[in-house]
């Protein structure tokens, strides 16, 4: 049952989301795309804080712990749907074909290789991310020996102190990113300050030194998704199809956030004492170092 409601949840959620991210596309000019992409960031992760103090609050029903924050991102998003402006096309001008239809599942990384970086660079950044954060509830009871509850209640300081950082450099990223026309930089050094927050939660003795880790991460973060963004909107191969390849490259989004708790289990299983958070915590790192490296190989965009 868990399987098949977590199947339908991020089934229905990326397939929402990546709409959203194709009408940046759709409805602005190139010369806005960094400050928008870093407001959309902000808004995302301002959202992963409510959720979060959302679980403080109900940790004791289950019900609401799920369906308050489910009816609220549904009125959010129906208010979105109804406001922004949209042209109706008044025919299809491409007649629906099932093998076309499968066929845009993919979009080829050898024929728009700068595509594909891009598209490996969110994959490795997301995958570090929650290879931490699906065990971030764990790391605070066993690494650094709190209990539950103090553990939740931490874990929502320390999504509060991280959401302030998201925004502030969400927001300077972005404008800095327009005003200097330049993004695979920007993006690049984010990973890797990601990389580094993420390693020193390893080195982590108290709840002070979390805080400023991250502090650290939310810096990286911010600046990661106000620019990343607009970086992909500009190495779209097809802009008349900006659908479709966006939706391939959510794929970059949701992949990993499946296989990260999988990868994770087996790496504290196997590789330590289910106490040991080193080996998890060095694999994030290098999962974002190497998409660091792999973003500065994109050649269409500064």
């Amino acid at each position: 049952m868990l399987a098949l409601g977590w199947f339908f949840a991020q089934g229905f959620g990326n397939f929402a989301l990546a709409a959203l991210v194709a009408s940046v596309s759709d409805q602005l000019p190139e010369t806005q795309y960094g400050k928008t992409s870093g407001l959309i960031g902000v808004a995302q992760n301002v959202a992963v804080m409510l959720a979060t103090w959302m679980s403080a609050w109900f940790m004791h029903s289950m019900f609401l712990l799920f369906m308050v924050p489910a009816v609220l991102g549904l009125v959010l998003v129906l208010v979105y749907a109804l406001t922004i402006p949209e042209p109706v096309l008044k025919e299809n001008r491409y007649p629906f074909n099932f093998r076309e239809f499968i066929t845009s599942f993919w979009t080829n990384p050898i024929r728009f290789p700068d595509f594909g970086l891009a598209w490996w660079g969110r994959f490795l950044i997301i995958f570090a991310s929650f290879l931490f954060m699906t065990f971030r509830p764990m790391y605070m009871t066993r690494h650094l020996g709190l209990s539950g509850d103090e553990g939740a209640y931490a874990i929502a300081i320390g999504v509060t102190i991280y959401t302030v950082t998201v925004m502030i450099a969400g927001i300077a990223a972005g404008w800095i990113s327009d005003l200097l026309h330049r993004r695979k930089v920007i993006v690049a050094l984010s990973s890797v300050l990601f990389a580094i927050a993420t390693y020193l939660l390893a080195h982590a003795a108290t709840v002070k030194h979390f805080y400023m880790i991250e502090a650290l991460m939310g810096l990286a973060i911010g600046m990661y998704f106000a620019v990343d963004m607009a970086l992909v909107v500009e190495v779209l191969p097809d802009r008349l199809n900006s659908g479709k390849d966006l939706g391939v490259f959510n794929i970059a989004n949701a992949l990993p956030q499946s296989l990260s708790p999988a990868v994770g289990a087996w790496l504290l299983g196997t590789l330590g004492d289910n106490t040991d958070f080193t080996p998890l915590l060095v694999v994030a790192a290098v999962s974002a170092l190497v998409g660091a490296a792999i973003t500065m190989l994109i050649r269409s965009v500064r």
